[in-house]
């Protein structure tokens, strides 16, 4: 029989990382400043990838990092707009397109966009 782990459960001003549903998960600060606006959204149809600027203080001093959110947009049987983070199989070409992109921009910056 496995063993369970705790899971916390995230204060309103904290963000908690989600890729790790079956384990204990560290909480951090995040300032509010970062929350604002992203650096860049990539779209391909329905299909996006958002570049967010973070910041977390930590014992050293403050850290800067980036990070990618992911989401498919459709309408549901209400008419209103959804989004998600599950494809369907039809999604994965767009996915993988939008991802290389935000990838290419994480690890060139905006000077090789701006040259190309």
């Amino acid at each position: 029989m496995a063993a369970r782990t705790k899971r916390l459960r995230p204060s309103k001003d904290t963000e908690t990382d989600m890729n790790a549903p079956y384990t204990q998960n560290m909480q951090r600060n995040v300032t509010s400043a970062s929350r604002n606006q992203p650096d860049r959204k990539i779209k391909s149809g329905a299909i996006s990838a958002t570049i967010w600027s973070n910041e977390q203080d930590t014992p050293q001093g403050k850290v800067s990092y980036k990070t990618v959110s992911f989401e498919r947009t459709y309408k549901g049987k209400d008419g209103q707009w959804q989004s998600t983070n599950k494809l369907r199989s039809a999604d994965i070409p767009r996915a993988v397109l939008v991802l290389s992109k935000a990838y290419e921009h994480l690890c060139l910056g905006e000077n090789a966009e701006a040259e190309a």
